[in-house]
């Protein structure tokens, strides 16, 4: 749904800047949020009840492109713990889209640690970039 509204595919043209707008407000930066560089523009909506939390985005590249991202963490014994999850895969998720690689990467997931393979980029995951068309 983020990527129909970004194109303003959802509903007209009014409604989805209006709507884009709102979610640009959001202010809580503790989850997908947290690992991006400060030059990565967000719109999105985070959420949670007892046990679980949700936060969805367009996370929009500094000179690249725009992508929907959305993390639902439940089963956690702490928030702490799902936040951190969830800030690992927007780390990603990121690198993966904006092509950058954190510098203790390397090119093969074989010649990586297992703790280190988890949070690296490897270029495939899933993830909608938006265009225009």
């Amino acid at each position: 749904m983020l990527a129909q509204l970004y194109v303003h595919r959802l509903v007209s043209n009014t409604a989805s800047e209006r709507i884009l707008g709102y979610l640009r407000m959001n202010q809580l930066r503790d989850l997908v949020a947290w690992p991006l560089p400060s030059s990565a523009a967000l719109a999105g909506k985070t959420g949670g009840m007892s046990g679980s939390l949700l936060d969805a985005e367009l996370v929009t590249v500094s000179g690249g492109p725009t992508y929907s991202l959305c993390v639902f963490a439940s089963g956690f014994e702490r928030g702490a713990q799902a936040k951190r999850v969830m800030a690992e895969v927007s780390e990603m998720i990121y690198s993966a889209v904006s092509g950058s690689r954190r510098s203790d990467c390397t090119s093969t997931p074989e010649a990586m640690s297992s703790n280190d393979r988890h949070s690296c980029a490897r270029g495939t995951l899933p993830f909608v970039v938006c265009e225009e068309e």
